[in-house]
């Protein structure tokens, strides 16, 4: 398995160490994210939604505190901004 964030070999399905420390780190304190107009493609986006998405669903885990997420004025796809506001979504 591929992590997204460190393009590292995580095996086993277990979070590599810098995931987990990711965890418990300051994004694991980020309740307020804005990030709109700056070049933030698909990629971007689809990082941005492993990371809201809990770990127990499949994603990294990364922004557990998170309420609030602008990502607007960024050049991604529709398919790619539809990723991070359902994972959002998916967690409330």
């Amino acid at each position: 398995m591929l992590c997204v964030q460190h393009r590292c070999e995580s095996y086993g399905g277990d979070r590599c160490e810098k995931c987990t420390r990711h965890s418990r780190g300051a994004l694991a304190q980020c309740q307020n994210l804005q990030l709109g107009g700056n070049l933030i493609g698909d990629v971007g986006m689809a990082a941005f939604a492993q990371a809201i998405k809990p770990a127990s669903e499949g994603g990294s885990g990364a922004l557990p505190a998170c309420t609030y997420i602008d990502m607007s004025g960024n050049p991604a796809g529709e398919e790619a901004q539809h990723a991070v506001e359902n994972a959002m979504e998916n967690r409330e």
